[in-house]
């Protein structure tokens, strides 16, 4: 799938399969709920080789929205967590070892 491509839920395939009731309620939830998905922006690495600086930020989109666009995706309301999950991922690229 592109990334352009919306993730419609129609990979998730229930025919032939022995599931219960519930299990098959279940997956025609995760369908619904893929359906009405709103994705978030692309997230852009930027990693200084001299310095060792990771800068994480977003394609294509005004800052606050794409802030707040991945904290949907990401299902949190909470700034500080969001804003500790982005400085983990900072993290990656200041260690001692090498990128890849």
């Amino acid at each position: 799938m592109s990334k352009k491509q919306k993730d419609s839920g129609n990979d998730l395939q229930t025919k032939n399969s022995e599931l219960t009731e519930a299990e098959t309620n279940a997956i025609a939830d995760l369908k619904e709920r893929k359906k009405s998905c709103v994705r978030a922006p692309d997230i852009q690495l930027d990693f200084e080789e001299e310095t060792r600086r990771l800068t994480v930020g977003h394609k294509e989109k005004d800052p606050n929205a794409a802030c707040a666009l991945a904290m949907h995706e990401l299902g949190t309301a909470d700034y500080r967590f969001f804003e500790g999950v982005m400085d983990q991922v900072a993290t990656l690229g200041q260690q001692d070892s090498s990128v890849s």
